[in-house]
């Protein structure tokens, strides 16, 4: 008996890399700039443009592991996963200056130290 997927046809949903990046690409590029636009408005949000800031970085990294293949692979892997890191890490640090969470230094190892020392 096959197994019957979500397509209720016996089919598995295949999805390509490609597809889920440029989804994520969307994502992160229109909430992101909705965000930096929403942040310029409203000062008081302190950490709104780091996170938004974060999402467009994470959406340049889906640009390049969706053009994995078309380019080098220094690019398509290293920078990729390099800036899709980056962008979790101001996502972080804009969520812990908005809701005004003092982090221990140690986390601070796991992330933007790491940024320099890849680098």
């Amino acid at each position: 008996m096959g197994q019957i997927g979500p397509m209720g046809d016996g089919k598995m949903l295949e999805l390509d890399i490609r597809t889920l990046s440029l989804s994520a690409l969307l994502f992160s590029f229109v909430f992101g700039l909705g965000l930096l636009g929403y942040g310029n408005l409203h000062r008081q949000f302190i950490g709104i443009r780091t996170i938004g800031c974060g999402l467009i970085v994470l959406g340049l990294g889906y640009i390049l592991l969706g053009l994995r293949g078309g380019i080098d692979d220094f690019s398509s892997i290293i920078i990729a996963n390099l800036a899709i890191f980056s962008g979790f890490y101001l996502f972080f640090i804009g969520f812990r200056r908005q809701l005004s969470i003092d982090i221990p230094r140690l986390l601070h190892l796991f992330g933007g130290d790491q940024i320099i020392l890849a680098g």
